[in-house]
């Protein structure tokens, strides 16, 4: 099918109320009183045309006249037509973040699927390659689909991920298309300034107004847990946010907030649970954007490790179970503990431990000085702060492994990882008890609660239970399981039922947290609940979404290579029919029309 560049053209109509002229008007003929018959030997024929309106007169001629007229109007209008098997190459980079989807059916996803429909899949001209770019960018089906294969590969451009990661789609997109292909953006938002000039930049985006939930977590604080909530206004204006914070096991309102935020505020609650097995959901009421207004947080349900002291001194005896009690998180046992604390490495006997701790013994005790450091990228001591209590160490410790405390070139604390040797962790910690005060201060338990909830972590199951979208869930488990994460409900229309499946190699697996909702992670056997929460303010701030009003072609300069002009058809075609027309003129008897 030859496409038209020259709309001009269509001026060249005007010419066809000529030749309905000539057919509509004739000549009339009137009573003549002669006074002799040799006129009628000198007659002629009556002409077709004249001067009076009768009927139009439609012969064969007629039709060959007007289908001569309109080939050569065609001809003006330079018809092109696609080179054979030159089909012009198009990379579409579509926008896979979760606000694609905001305004329901007015959604900008469903403007853009309507727009590739009618522009793009409906027409055999082009071989498409699409990309989707979500966290990481993901080629749909195969290259060079064609559009019946393009269109039913759309259906898999779900818009579920938190994160829409355009720069590196498009610069995969110049990396695997030819250098004459199209390469079309389909976003929400305006095209970025500094754009390469190749880029067709396609946005179907609406500013919206929005009241979205921001951030979600959930903390354990003794028999009670902590549930933080943000709420945020993403508007140009004050608005009424009107939220509940609900323990949905007892359908008991914990929280509920009715008040006035301004333009691009945010309300911060924290609402307190007695129940740590109950799930906590906020919901948003009063707002018509509805992919950012849940957000549930799942208990924290951790089995307690089991740990065993092995110390002499009863000082660091009492001290240590005193803290390891008030973590909540483990019980004393006698043996097969998950971590063992001893006083030196002669206290562990070949238990099958996780992780074991042990207390360096110090012959000549030393007064620490000077300024303490600790690794604040490690669990352990990450939350550690030191206030110059009295503290007995080995001066002339020295132990290889990561310094998580130390005080200038003396190691404090030492992790060793685990080795062929020994396959377990060990925590090695420079200090007396009978000449310190140090286990009378805050950073006592603090440090026991790190070092606990960082065994407890190392268990079987995941390292969290709330996630952001996005995130990285982590889930430890045997080596060699196979292990599911399957969707059981979620927060957008149209969820699909999706399954994961992953093999443990080494004990620790990764999925990654995508669209909102509850979630089973596990094996065959043994299986947790993990909650993904949106909580993305990049993604609920809706202020900067920008529409285009005419959207461009896809067919641009650089895609002419792929067309040749094809007017000599039309042309040919008017030649032969001028050709049959002076034949049956010829060939006319007297006074007949064809």
């Amino acid at each position: 099918m030859p496409i038209f560049t020259n709309s001009a053209a269509i001026w060249g109509t005007i010419i066809f109320l000529g030749l309905l002229a000539v057919y509509a008007y004739r000549r009339r003929s009137r009573r003549v009183v002669v006074s002799s018959l040799m006129f009628f030997a000198k007659s002629k024929s009556t002409a077709e045309g004249g001067q009076k309106l009768s009927k139009l007169q439609t012969p064969l001629l007629f039709f060959i006249e007007f289908l001569i007229l309109l080939l050569l109007i065609l001809a003006i209008a330079d018809p092109i037509n696609l080179q054979k098997g030159r089909l012009i190459p198009v990379t579409i980079v579509l926008d896979d973040s979760i606000s694609m989807t905001a305004g329901g059916r007015i959604s900008s996803r469903s403007r853009a699927v309507s727009y590739f429909e009618q522009k793009v899949f409906s027409h055999e001209l082009y071989r498409i390659t699409m990309i989707r770019a979500g966290a990481v960018p993901q080629i749909m089906g195969r290259r060079d689909m064609t559009g019946v294969e393009a269109e039913n590969c759309l259906k898999d451009w779900t818009c579920e991920s938190a994160i829409s990661d355009l720069s590196n789609a498009m610069l995969q997109a110049f990396q695997i298309s030819d250098a004459n292909a199209v390469l079309v953006v389909v976003t929400d938002h305006a095209k970025p300034k500094n754009t390469d000039g190749r880029i067709k930049w396609l946005s179907f985006g609406r500013a919206l107004d929005n009241m979205a939930i921001t951030a979600a977590n959930r903390t354990r604080a003794g028999k009670t847990d902590k549930c933080f909530f943000e709420f945020t206004n993403f508007s140009n204006v004050a608005r009424e946010l009107d939220a509940e914070i609900i323990d949905t096991a007892s359908n008991e309102v914990l929280e509920t907030l009715k008040e006035k935020l301004g333009a691009g505020n945010s309300r911060r609650i924290v609402a307190i649970t007695h129940n740590p097995a109950a799930t906590v959901k906020a919901v948003i009421k009063n707002d018509d954007v509805t992919f950012d207004n849940e957000a549930t947080l799942l208990p924290i349900i951790r089995e307690k490790i089991n740990v065993t002291v092995r110390i002499s001194s009863d000082i660091l005896k009492k001290a240590v179970e005193k803290a390891v009690m008030a973590s909540d998180m483990a019980n004393l046992v006698t043996s097969e503990p998950d971590l063992l604390i001893v006083d030196s490495e002669q206290g562990y006997v070949g238990d099958s431990v996780d992780t074991l701790f042990v207390f360096h013994s110090i012959s000549q005790p030393y007064r620490l000085q000077g300024d303490v450091a600790f690794d604040s990228s490690h669990p352990i001591t990450e939350n550690l702060t030191f206030d110059n209590a009295l503290w007995a160490v080995d001066k002339d410790y020295k132990e290889n492994g990561r310094r998580l405390i130390s005080s200038g070139d003396l190691p404090l604390m030492v992790l060793k990882q685990p080795s062929e040797l020994k396959n377990h962790n060990t925590v090695f910690f420079n200090y007396s008890a009978d000449f310190s005060e140090l286990h009378k201060t805050t950073m006592w338990p603090v440090m026991f609660y790190s070092l606990i909830d960082w065994c407890q972590k190392k268990q079987n199951g995941p390292s969290t239970f709330n996630f952001r979208s996005g995130n990285s869930i982590e889930l430890q488990t045997k080596a060699g399981t196979d292990v599911y994460m399957t969707a059981m409900s979620g927060q957008i229309d149209n969820v699909k039922s999706t399954k994961q499946k992953a093999h443990s190699y080494n004990g620790l697996i990764t999925f990654k947290a995508g669209i909102p909702g509850i979630f089973k992670i596990g094996d065959d056997k043994t299986s947790y609940m993990v909650s993904v929460n949106l909580c993305s303010p990049e993604e609920s701030d809706l202020t900067n979404a920008e529409g285009m009003d005419e959207l461009p072609e896809i067919i641009c300069d650089d895609s002419m290579s792929h067309f040749a002009s094809v007017k000599w058809w039309f042309i040919i075609a008017a030649f032969v029919l001028l050709a049959v027309h002076e034949w049956l003129i010829s060939r006319r008897r007297s006074g007949y029309a064809y």
